[in-house]
């Protein structure tokens, strides 16, 4: 399964979220940093759209509105491989309900040959964004980075809702990945304060699938065969360390319920009838053979 460049996190996080009544989160990508000769094309915008889409109908959290002293966030644009890729900002403000991320296309061989996306959420001054417990129970930063492998071999699918046969690293299953290891999976300290000696122990996880999930060796993705539902439908969870060329990973129960263990508030899916039969036709193709690339997050 060759997910080549897929995740990682970043430096620490410090506030976040959306909205719990009528108004959905808002992720907000910013290109500022896509500055580099290689840059993100209109088709990975587009996808990136409706991946922010699709998170903000799920993610019912409210955000307070906020302005840190400070933040720190690898520039997206750079491999973050020292720190001299780390951006800091001084009076930084974010809108309530809104989380914001730093997306651009970066070279990423150093983190790997195989490193698809690199991602995770930014740190600065502390922020609790009116949420309860973060840092021990929650997570709510005012967003993170995200990066792009300029040289593998995407494709681009314009209605990631149906799928069809193809080949290349699917740029939707990556973006899906990324944006949920800056949302804190595999990386915020709600998440580790549920990781033990045996997998991850959060309680909706575990009632997802149906015991402690296994993890990789660094705690930060589920372990590569980890599998849950897509309304109704076994398959591939989205949060492994790997994807196959030609396969598709969507969102499923137990990566959603994983988000909700480490604190927010995810709301029931609501599937789209004449889209599914296509998706899940095609759901067979994502598998654990091919060239496996894994994904690697390393926290500053």
């Amino acid at each position: 399964m060759s997910m080549s460049r897929l995740a990682r996190p970043l430096v620490a996080a410090a506030s976040l979220l959306a909205a719990g009544h009528a108004s959905a989160l808002t992720i907000e990508f910013d290109y500022g940093y896509d500055d580099g000769t290689v840059r993100l094309s209109d088709g990975q915008k587009a996808i990136l759209a409706s991946v922010a889409d699709e998170f903000g109908a799920r993610l019912t959290d409210t955000l307070d509105a906020a302005t840190y002293r400070s933040i720190a966030f690898y520039d997206p644009g750079v491999a973050p491989t020292s720190a001299g890729s780390i951006v800091n900002q001084s009076n930084f403000t974010v809108a309530a309900d809104t989380i914001h991320v730093f997306v651009a296309a970066a070279e990423l061989d150093a983190l790997g040959s195989a490193t698809l996306g690199s991602a995770g959420p930014g740190g600065g001054s502390g922020n609790d964004r009116g949420e309860l417990d973060v840092g021990a129970t929650d997570f709510a930063p005012w967003g993170g980075q995200i990066s792009f492998d300029i040289r593998s071999d995407w494709y681009l699918d314009d209605d990631p809702r149906t799928l069809e046969t193809f080949s290349g690293f699917d740029f939707y299953s990556v973006a899906v990945h990324e944006l949920a290891h800056v949302l804190g999976f595999g990386i915020s300290n709600s998440w580790s304060t549920q990781v033990n000696a045996t997998g991850f122990a959060g309680e909706a996880s575990v009632a997802a699938y149906g015991g402690t999930v296994p993890l990789t060796g660094d705690d930060a993705h589920w372990a590569n065969g980890t599998a849950s539902f897509v309304n109704g439908v076994l398959q591939p969870a989205a949060l492994t360390a790997s994807i196959a060329s030609g396969s598709r990973k969507y969102m499923t129960e137990l990566d959603w319920a994983a988000l909700s263990d480490i604190g927010w508030q995810v709301a029931a899916a609501v599937p789209e009838p004449e889209n599914w039969a296509m998706m899940l036709a095609g759901l067979g193709l994502v598998g654990l053979g091919l060239h496996r690339r894994q994904s690697r997050c390393t926290p500053v």
